[in-house]
């Protein structure tokens, strides 16, 4: 049987967490880093965080923002906003996050998630050996 997985997914406006209904009216709802020692304290198995403005404002999600989760997470992270080329996703993992989440690129693009499969696939293959 598998076991159910606890995965919140915080949405990032500028340097905080805001909550939104039906993704409008954002209301501001705290730091995002205590927002990560809180779900370290409670056990969440992975985290999504999700820049809601950096495509809208035609920028790639913090990459410093990216690096300070991955030095207080203690588990496993994604992260999305603004990714729009292969080299976005490379920075991106460098900076800690395990995985990335693409949404407005892929629908303008949708072969871009093959060739950053196949890109990373192969990434990926060479490092075992």
């Amino acid at each position: 049987m598998l076991r159910p997985r606890i995965i919140p997914v915080l949405l990032l406006k500028g340097s905080g967490l805001y909550k939104s209904k039906q993704f409008k009216d954002h209301k501001y709802i705290g730091d995002p880093i205590n927002a990560v020692k809180i779900f370290n304290d409670s056990n969440a198995d992975e985290l999504v965080f999700l820049d809601i403005d950096a495509t809208k404002e035609s920028r790639l999600i913090s990459l410093d923002f990216v690096q300070e989760v991955g030095e207080e997470a203690n588990m496993p992270f994604a992260v999305g906003g603004g990714i729009k080329t292969l080299d976005n996703i490379q920075d991106i993992i460098a900076a800690g996050a395990e995985k990335v989440i693409i949404n407005s690129y892929a629908a303008e693009n949708p072969d871009f998630i093959a060739q950053a499969a196949d890109a990373f696939e192969l990434i990926n293959h060479c490092n075992m050996y």
